[in-house]
């Protein structure tokens, strides 16, 4: 029986949101990979490394450009250098699909109003 989760992950160069369908088997071997993905936005290509990427997919934002088994010799450095990638992936992942990054927060000015309230004279 298999368990499956969405992870979101950024493209590193634009911020475009990619959903990933992670599947796994627990108690399986769970083979580490990668996949070099093309962003649906911005049309660069970029590496996503992982577990179980022969059984997981991409559901939007991305396409998937290559796939590699890190049990192969040299599968990923073919794949990468296919695209000009180096190894290191330049992966953002928040852990679940209910999570949010976090926006930044626009500064107050220092200089508060003034209230302008009239006070009664007895």
């Amino acid at each position: 029986m298999s368990e499956s989760a969405m992870t979101i992950a950024w493209c590193p160069h634009c911020e475009n949101k990619i959903e990933i369908h992670k599947l796994w088997t627990p108690g399986d071997v769970n083979d580490s990979g990668g996949w070099v993905l093309k962003c649906s936005r911005c049309g660069d290509p970029f590496h996503y490394a992982g577990k179980n990427i022969k059984m997981s997919r991409v559901e939007s934002g991305a396409s998937i450009l290559a796939s590699y088994d890190d049990e192969l010799a040299g599968s990923k450095t073919r794949a990468l250098k296919q695209f000009g990638l180096s190894e290191e992936p330049k992966k953002k992942v928040a852990k679940k699909t209910g999570t949010r990054r976090k926006k930044p927060v626009a500064k107050r000015s220092k200089k508060r109003k003034k209230s302008k309230v009239n006070k009664r004279k007895r």
